[in-house]
């Protein structure tokens, strides 16, 4: 069955190739009631022009200084690690305060 074209279509309805593929985007800001002070927003869209009509669309009060694709950094093996005795160990966050700080 079709759904008519004032019904809503959720995501799980849809067809496998309508779901695209999106990218995350930085977006630097400025708000018209401060704009000596910049903002940084992250939105996830298709394309760069999407991703600039949402800013727009979501930062109404704003005006949109510069949009670019966010580039990630590949994962490491052991993000929270030391070499402790002549392997990677992982640490939790408190054993690495403990450390900081010096207490056992």
């Amino acid at each position: 069955m079709k759904p008519s074209p004032t019904e809503p279509v959720f995501l799980a309805e849809r067809p496998v190739a309508a779901v695209t593929a999106t990218q995350d985007y930085l977006v630097y800001l400025a708000r018209r009631s401060a704009p000596e002070e910049h903002q940084l927003e992250r939105l996830s869209a298709r394309n760069e022009a999407h991703a600039r009509e949402m800013a727009t669309y979501l930062f109404a009060d704003s005006v949109v200084l510069h949009i670019r694709l966010e580039r990630r950094r590949a994962p490491t093996a052991f993000p929270d690690a030391r070499f402790i005795k002549g392997e990677f160990l992982p640490t939790a966050a408190e054993a690495e305060l403990s450390m900081a700080i010096g207490a056992d």
